[in-house]
């Protein structure tokens, strides 16, 4: 796992010399709906602005999620007032996730429930919001994340935003069961 961590940190790096922060914002939003694909979600929304982000059916009910992306890996975040109420639960079984990605050295994501930051009003540092994750899913997504990111290599530059979005809108995964989907391995997209 460490060696995938540190090759799927190299890419990244090199994607964001390429593309540049605000860019790799979006991919990375992008890159979390094949995440949730691959959870079982179906993804029914995502906004390039606006709340939420995204949003995804389950089994057990909706879940919506704000995605941010931190480059360095020392920022401080918080979702707006805003975008906390667009997560909330409107039907039992609903899930509200504030995501993080931590772009570098070590790509990984910290989910965090989104009832655990309401009446926050200041910018958690990323250790905080760390404790305040929800472990399971932070190691789930973490690991589709690098393994996503490894398996497509040096053509991650050839997925923008929208081509992300528009393959998670069809239901074609990058990533199926942890494994990649044999038509988008092909070009087949």
């Amino acid at each position: 796992m460490a060696s995938a961590s540190r090759q799927a940190g190299r890419l990244l790096e090199g994607l964001l010399a390429k593309v540049g922060p605000v860019e790799i914002g979006f991919r990375v939003q992008g890159m979390a709906t094949h995440i949730l694909l691959a959870l079982g979600y179906q993804v029914t929304e995502v906004r390039s602005s606006g709340h939420p982000d995204i949003v995804a059916k389950g089994e057990r009910g909706v879940v919506r999620v704000e995605i941010e992306a931190d480059t360095r890996g020392i920022g401080l975040h918080l979702p707006e007032p805003d975008d906390l109420a667009a997560l909330r639960a409107r039907s039992p079984g609903d899930l509200g996730y504030f995501a993080i990605a931590i772009c570098s050295p070590l790509p990984r994501w910290i989910v965090v429930d989104s009832y655990r930051l309401n009446g926050r009003k200041a910018k958690l540092p990323l250790p905080l919001l760390d404790a305040l994750g929800n472990r399971e899913q932070s190691e789930a997504w973490s690991g589709l994340f690098q393994r996503l990111i490894v398996e497509h290599g040096n053509r991650l530059g050839d997925f923008s935003f929208q081509r992300l979005a528009g393959l998670a809108l069809e239901q074609r995964c990058l990533i199926q069961g942890g494994q990649l989907d044999p038509s988008l391995a092909s070009g087949d997209v």
